[in-house]
C-alpha cells in the first residue's frame, strides 16, 4: 500500500512491477508512480484507490488520509475510475498483512518460508527448494511462480503443448509491433534464439514468414488473462462530415470510463472525415464493444480495428 505525502522532494519513480518484483523488506518513504484508477472506495475519513500502470498484472493499493494530505477533498472528489494519476508518498507493507505472514509462520513448523509466497507474491523466487514444493499446484504450464521466468524462461517450455497464456506469461512476453495482438486475438507464439517469447497475430505476414522458417520455434497459445493489463489499439472511423460529429465521440468516451483515449486524428474532406483513435483496452471484446458504439452516432459509417 503506498500512503501519499503533499511534500515536493524529488522521489524517485517506479513501476508498479519493480514494487512486486523487487520488493524491499522494510517501507519505502519516498516513492512516485503513475498509472490509471481501477477502483476507488471512500470512508468517512481515507479513500482506497487501486492504482495499475500497464506493468504488472497486479494493482497497487493508494490510501489516501484526510488528516495527512491538505487537498484531500479535492482530490478524492477529481479521482475516478479511469483517471490518470500520479502519487508521491511512503510505500508501507501493511501490519494486517505481516500478521498474517507470521501466524501462517508459526503454522508452518519451520517451513515458514513456504508460506510467505502464499502472501507475498514477490517473494516466490527465494529459495528453490521450498519454491518447487509451493508451486506444485500450478505445475500445469510451468508458469506459476516468478522463478520460472529466467533470462531464457521460453527456450525451456514444451513446444508440443498450447501454452496458456497468464497475466504472468503475459508480463513476460513482447507483442508484436507487426501486427500488434492483444488478449482476445488469434494468437501464435515465436521464440526467439534469445530466449524471448513473442506473440503474433495469426493471420500476420511475418508470422506466417517465420512460420515457414523457424517452425520448431513456433508454440501455440491461448489466453487466459483477467482485463488487468491495458493495450493500446487503433480504431479508424470514417463518415459523414456534419456539424456535432466530434462532441458526440468525445461524449461517448466520456461515458465509457473503463476506455483510456490516448490519441485521436481527424481530417475532412469533401464533406467525409475519416481519423484514428488510439483507445487503452483489455481484450478484443472492448474492441467490438466500442467499435458497436461507435457506429451507433449518427454519421459514422465505419468504426475499425487497423
Amino acid at each position: 500500500s503506498m500512503i501519499p505525502r503533499n511534500e515536493g522532494c524529488n522521489m524517485k519513480h517506479y513501476l508498479v512491477r519493480e514494487l512486486y518484483t523487487n520488493m524491499p523488506q522494510q517501507d519505502l518513504p519516498e516513492v512516485k508512480v503513475n498509472g490509471w484508477v481501477r477502483t476507488k472506495r471512500e470512508s468517512k475519513a481515507f479513500a482506497f484507490v487501486e492504482l495499475n500502470d500497464g506493468s504488472y498484472f497486479r494493482n497497487l493499493q493508494i490510501i489516501l488520509e484526510e488528516s495527512k494530505l491538505s487537498n484531500y477533498a479535492e482530490a478524492t472528489h477529481g479521482i475516478g475510475v479511469g483517471a490518470a494519476i500520479e502519487v508521491t508518498g511512503t510505500l508501507v507493507l501493511t501490519p494486517t498483512l505481516w500478521q498474517q505472514i507470521k501466524e501462517q509462520e508459526s503454522a508452518s513448523h519451520g517451513h515458514g518460508q513456504s508460506r510467505w509466497r502464499r502472501f507475498i507474491p514477490f517473494m516466490a523466487n527465494r529459495n528453490a527448494n521450498d519454491s518447487k514444493a509451493t508451486d506444485a499446484t500450478d505445475d500445469d504450464n510451468k508458469t506459476g511462480t516468478d522463478e520460472q521466468f529466467g533470462p531464457d524462461w521460453a527456450l525451456k517450455l514444451n513446444r508440443k503443448e498450447t501454452l496458456r497464456i497468464t497475466d504472468e506469461v503475459l508480463a513476460h512476453c513482447s507483442m508484436a509491433d507487426c501486427c500488434h495482438p492483444i488478449p482476445g486475438d488469434d494468437v501464435m507464439g515465436y521464440i526467439t534464439p534469445a530466449g524471448e517469447l513473442q506473440l503474433h497475430k495469426r493471420s500476420c505476414e511475418t508470422a506466417l514468414k517465420l512460420k515457414s522458417r523457424y517452425g520448431n520455434n513456433i508454440i501455440a497459445t491461448s489466453w487466459s488473462t483477467h482485463r488487468t493489463q491495458l493495450h493500446n489499439v487503433n480504431i479508424a472511423i470514417r463518415g459523414i462530415d456534419a456539424q456535432g460529429v466530434l462532441y458526440s465521440i468525445a461524449d461517448l468516451l466520456h461515458k465509457l470510463t473503463h476506455f483510456n483515449l490516448r490519441q485521436i486524428n481527424l481530417n475532412t474532406n469533401d464533406g467525409i472525415f475519416d481519423g484514428t483513435l488510439t483507445i487503452a483496452v483489455y481484450d478484443t471484446s472492448d474492441v467490438e464493444a466500442l467499435c458497436t458504439r461507435l457506429k451507433e452516432i449518427e454519421n459514422i459509417t465505419e468504426a475499425t480495428r487497423v
